[in-house]
C-alpha cells in the first residue's frame, strides 16, 4: 500500500536495544515497509551475536540507517541521543524500546542487584524515552514486552517483574 509507505518515509525511527534480533528484525520490517531513516541505538555499540546478517542487510539496503551509542537505563543518555538527533534534524515519528538485561537466578537466589540489573533497560529505559519524546509528534511508541510479565519463567523474576512494569505503563 503506498499510502503507509509515504508514512513510514516520514520521519526518523528510534530503536533502543536496536541492534539486538528484535530491534534488528523490526527495522528490517519498517525499512521493508518504506522507512527512509532509523537510528539504532544500544549500550555497546555491538551487533548481538546471530544477528550479523540482518545488521549486514541493514547496512546494504540504501537506507539511512545510523548506528548511536546509548544506555537506555541511563535518563541522561537517553535525553542527550535523542536531543542530538532533533539538533541534526531529524523528526522522531516513532520509538521502538527492546532494551533488556537478563539476570536470571532461581528466586532463593534472587537479589536487589539482579532486580536492578533486569530493570535499568527495561523499565528505567522505557520511562526515559517516555519522558524525552513527550514533546515529539510521534506516529508509534512501541514496547517489546514478554508474556512472562503474565505466567512467569522458571529462574527470571526480575524479567518477569520487570515485563509486567512495562505492560501497565502501555
Amino acid at each position: 500500500d503506498t499510502g503507509a509507505q509515504a508514512a513510514l518515509s516520514d520521519g526518523a525511527y528510534f530503536f533502543s536495544g536496536g541492534l539486538g534480533g528484535l530491534g534488528l528484525l523490526t527495522a528490517r520490517l519498517l525499512v521493508e515497509g518504506g522507512a527512509q531513516k532509523l537510528v539504532l541505538s544500544s549500550r555497546s555499540d555491538r551487533v548481538v551475536a546471530g544477528s550479523e546478517s540482518d545488521w549486514v542487510w541493514l547496512a546494504e539496503c540504501g537506507t539511512n540507517v545510523r548506528r548511536v551509542r546509548s544506555d537506555a537505563s541511563d535518563d541522561g543518555s537517553v535525553r542527550a541521543t535523542l536531543c542530538a538527533l532533533c539538533g541534526d534534524g531529524l523528526r522522531l515519528s516513532g520509538i521502538f524500546h527492546a532494551a533488556h538485561a537478563l539476570a536470571d537466578a532461581l528466586l532463593a537466589n534472587q537479589h536487589a542487584l539482579n532486580f536492578r540489573a533486569t530493570y535499568g533497560p527495561k523499565v528505567h529505559g522505557a520511562a526515559a524515552l517516555h519522558a524525552a519524546s513527550w514533546h515529539a509528534p510521534l506516529r508509534w511508541f512501541n514496547v517489546f514486552s514478554s508474556s512472562a510479565g503474565l505466567v512467569g519463567s522458571p529462574g527470571q523474576a526480575p524479567h518477569s517483574a520487570a515485563n509486567s512494569w512495562l505492560d501497565g505503563i502501555v
